[in-house]
């Protein structure tokens, strides 16, 4: 779980961990969270449970959870975040939740009867769908949806032939040693349960080629696979080029301390304008679609991100942003909520002790997400920056 502290500081621990025994169905999901937060006595202080979009997590929330009230400051993990899918798969997921509403709509008479139906309703909190985790998919997903058959045979040509060299390099040491020999490194192998690791994987075969393309060449022949065509080096070189800015933006929200909810829409602003950005350019031939592919996805996906009021206020507060992704038209109005808001905040006894301190994240973020966000630092005019009030 994670909770800002009175120094303003992100902290995080784990609570528990459980071992489910047999079915892993939703009520049992259901049953151990509520278990835990009533042991931890933390129920009424929950705001919202992030999770991925597991069916059987999906679930247990849709049936037990309770609605928002009100947009909460935890919107980081919007609830319209659902995935796009597309036709076939919406067909059967609209027949499965037919099925769910006639089980919960029509039961028999015997279970009527049984009290014991009326004992199996669990207390959940609000559930957000986790936006580094909806990056994740338009990096993996999304961006092969509108790819024509040239742009996917090319695709399919190129990773077959780095597929061939992992599981060469995979297969022995002596194989391992061979490469270290020739490229003075090794390949860096895909892990399906690592966000970037295939950008990352990618992109050291981009350099290997940019830097090393004899040597690279040699490990080729000496494992008999076929060396890359123009095409597919223009495909990798491309691929990495239209990827980087998406895997940036989500290393940034998935960092582990040095984050807040204030930088989700930031970062989504800076990831679209550099996909819009690229989209412009003419030194990209093959790889379009995919720019296409992951700015439609963004829109699809994080499209109410910025109506939510308590996002921007985050964004706002923020030494970093400030009044950067807010619209100029309605930087006045935002101001007069966040003076309403601060008014809220200043008279809650329960902030009265928090310490005029800033956080560290103001001013002690890493290198590469001061690069990330420099497209913000010094645009706004001097009369528009907002003077933020140190707690």
């Amino acid at each position: 779980m994670h909770w800002i502290n009175n120094d303003l500081e992100r902290v995080s621990a784990c609570l528990a961990i459980r071992r489910v025994i047999g079915q892993c169905n939703y009520e049992v999901l259901a049953k151990l969270v509520e278990a835990i937060h009533e042991e931890f006595d933390i129920t009424a202080k929950i705001t919202a449970t992030v999770t991925d979009s597991g069916s059987n997590v999906v679930k247990a929330f849709r049936l037990f959870a309770t609605p928002f009230c009100h947009a909460t400051s935890s919107n980081i993990l919007s609830s319209q975040l659902e995935d796009p899918i597309d036709g076939e798969t919406q067909k059967k997921q609209e027949i499965r939740d037919m099925e769910d509403q006639a089980i919960e709509n029509f039961l028999k008479i015997t279970t009527i009867l049984d009290k014991r139906v009326f004992d199996v309703i669990y207390s959940l909190p609000p559930q957000r769908r986790s936006a580094s985790h909806t990056l994740n998919l338009i990096a993996t997903k999304d961006v092969y949806k509108q790819i024509d058959a040239s742009l996917k045979n090319l695709k399919e040509s190129t990773e077959s032939k780095i597929k061939q060299i992992w599981n060469k390099q995979g297969r022995s040491t002596k194989a391992s040693d061979e490469i270290v020999k020739k490229l003075n490194g090794l390949f860096v192998i895909h892990n399906e349960t690592r966000w970037n690791s295939f950008f990352d994987a990618v992109d050291r075969f981009r350099i290997f080629i940019n830097t090393r393309k004899s040597d690279l060449k040699d490990v080729f022949t000496h494992f008999n696979v076929p060396y890359f065509r123009p095409a597919e080096e223009d495909y990798i070189r491309e691929y990495v080029k239209i990827m980087r800015p998406l895997t940036e933006a989500l290393d940034v929200l998935q960092a582990d301390k040095k984050v807040l909810i204030g930088y989700l829409l930031p970062t989504l602003t800076i990831l679209m304008n550099k996909m819009e950005s690229l989209r412009r350019k003419t030194g990209i031939v093959n790889c379009k679609a995919f720019i296409s592919s992951i700015i439609s996805a963004l829109n699809v996906r994080f499209a109410h991100c910025f109506n939510e009021e308590d996002l921007c206020l985050a964004a706002m507060v923020h030494p970093k942003f400030k009044l950067s992704c807010i619209k100029k038209g309605e930087r006045t109005a935002m101001l007069e909520k966040l003076n309403l808001s601060f008014e809220t905040f200043s008279t809650d006894s329960t902030t009265s002790s928090c310490r005029r301190v800033v956080s560290e994240d103001s001013d002690a973020s890493p290198n590469k997400k001061n690069n990330f966000f420099s497209h913000f630092i010094g645009h706004l005019p001097s009369h528009q920056r907002l003077n933020l009030i140190s707690f």
